[in-house]
């Protein structure tokens, strides 16, 4: 996912993907039992458009972009338009005895855990985006899908004790009672959700990526 000239068609991107994974999700719910290979794709697929947007965001206000209310959105100086600078900043401001950067920037591999709702806040904050505001109401929006979906993404990269038993942790904060399986969860309604999980999760990732683009 590329930094854009306007936040709107970023928002489009994610969308995109988005109804893409809604899709497939609904053909696996469908199935009987649901298909639990294609929800485990379409829960780390969506953790990773997460992770992609994210960084998307900070280098379209770092080069400059349009908010979809038509504000300019853009780094404060010294940070606009130096993409490499500006990531080594939101990495030296978490960790300060950071080495120099070297020629040309940071590989991918080093810069900052942009899946991490903290991550991204963070760096709005350290290069003071002029639409910080924006970025701070929506992780602000009262859904855990940004705490939940890097779990379920760590349990289906790394299955072990250790993850499942995190994944329990974390949906029973959110009042599901104890599953057999994490990949039952994925197709649960309970409480307040009247849909199953996974497409709860979808809903609310589209909702932060709206919000944050304002």
């Amino acid at each position: 996912m590329r930094a854009t000239q306007t936040l709107g068609r970023l928002e489009l991107q994610v969308g995109l993907r988005l109804t893409w994974l809604r899709d497939m999700a609904a053909a696996a719910l469908a199935m009987r039992p649901p298909k639990q290979i294609d929800l485990a794709f379409v829960c780390v697929d969506a953790a990773n458009t997460w992770t992609e947007f994210s960084r998307a965001l900070i280098v379209s206000a770092v080069q400059g972009s349009q908010t979809t209310r038509g504000v300019l959105s853009r780094a404060a100086p010294p940070h606009l338009g130096r993409v490499p600078e500006s990531i080594d900043a939101v990495l030296r401001q978490r960790n300060p005895r950071l080495l120099p950067m070297p020629p040309g920037g940071w590989p991918r591999r080093e810069e900052p855990k942009w899946g991490s709702k903290d991550v991204l806040l963070a760096a709005a904050t350290t290069l003071g985006i002029s639409n910080l505001a924006s970025v701070d109401a929506a992780l602000s929006a009262g859904s855990r899908v940004l705490d939940d979906l890097p779990v379920v993404r760590n349990y289906y990269s790394h299955r072990n004790f250790g993850t499942e038993r995190a994944v329990w942790n974390c949906l029973y904060q959110r009042g599901f009672p104890r599953g057999p399986h994490p990949d039952w969860y994925l197709h649960q309604t309970y409480g307040a959700i009247r849909q199953p999980l996974v497409n709860d999760w979808l809903d609310d990732l589209q909702l932060i990526v709206s919000l944050a683009c304002q």
